[in-house]
């Protein structure tokens, strides 16, 4: 798999000097299992936006992540390679300087490259992530369970994004990532954003923990549905997890120690243009990701 990128970003070149490259963006979800979104069969109204998004993709049903961790599985997704490869196998540890990747090749080929991240793990100096964005934003100081581990929610993460894309090189194709944190632990129950339709209160432990986690999916889905509709009308959308989240199945709640398919299992949605919608039953994986956007 090493040599890919290098090919592919020369045919980019080829190709984008006789017409314009599309605008992408890629938007990843934390802690996204793939069976809460209605799209994926959840039976709460957790993600409208994203369901609408699907209705016009093509819906990958059997996806799932290279490891369930935030920083191995992008460092996968952006570079082809598995952890052990890319270098960057738990978060806290950082991507191979020789490892190709994704934003890199797509800046040698002519696009402005833009992120919005909004995890302590995908800062750049302890992930290398960065590598090839001309503007990768960072800077965000809310603590998770308000002492520790900095990220910031999806209002802000929507706002800057909506920020970078009014401020755009507009005679430049744009590669943009924005990721959303929202549905890691620990879960709030966000006002006016209740799928489950009832209190988590005198619910037991694993009932809370899956209402409190559809209501931040409710919310996050919100805000992506903010971004989703300032979007160029030709744009080609993808729409991703990390990885997902057990809770409470096999006696477990978190995720990086097991590999069940709660943990693994995670949406893909591909909407760009000559892509019929639909769903496929082809098994994909995070590594994937480079050379189907490329």
């Amino acid at each position: 798999m090493i040599g890919w990128l290098p090919v592919l970003a020369g045919w980019l070149l080829a190709a984008g000097a006789a017409d314009r490259l599309p605008d992408i963006v890629l938007i990843t979800a934390d802690t996204l299992r793939a069976d809460y979104l209605g799209s994926y069969g959840c039976p709460w109204p957790t993600s409208p936006h994203v369901d609408q998004l699907a209705a016009d993709a093509l819906v990958f049903d059997d996806c799932i992540c290279d490891v369930p961790l935030t920083a191995p599985s992008i460092g996968a997704m952006f570079t082809s390679q598995p952890p052990r490869m890319h270098g960057a196998t738990r978060n806290g540890m950082m991507i191979h300087e020789d490892a190709p990747l994704l934003a890199e090749e797509l800046k040698k080929a002519g696009y402005e490259t833009a992120c919005v991240q909004s995890t302590w793990t995908l800062k750049g100096r302890l992930c290398g992530l960065n590598r090839g964005f001309d503007r990768y934003d960072e800077d965000f100081h809310q603590k998770r369970w308000g002492i520790v581990i900095p990220e910031r929610r999806a209002e802000e993460v929507t706002d800057r994004a909506l920020a970078m894309l009014a401020d755009r090189d507009p005679e430049k194709p744009l590669f943009l990532w924005v990721h959303y944190i929202d549905p890691h632990a620990p879960y709030i129950a966000h006002q006016g954003f209740n799928p489950a339709g009832k209190k988590p209160w005198g619910e037991s432990p694993k009932d809370r923990a899956r209402m409190r986690y559809a209501s931040e999916i409710a919310y996050m889905d919100n805000q992506i549905g903010r971004l989703l509709s300032q979007l160029p009308a030709a744009a080609c959308i993808i729409f991703t997890a990390d990885h997902g989240e057990s809770l409470y199945e096999h006696g477990y709640r978190g995720h990086g120690r097991h590999v069940y398919q709660d943990n693994l299992h995670i949406p893909l949605l591909l909407k760009a243009p000559g892509i019929s919608p639909g769903r496929s039953s082809i098994p994909a994986q995070g590594m994937d990701l480079a050379p189907t956007i490329l």
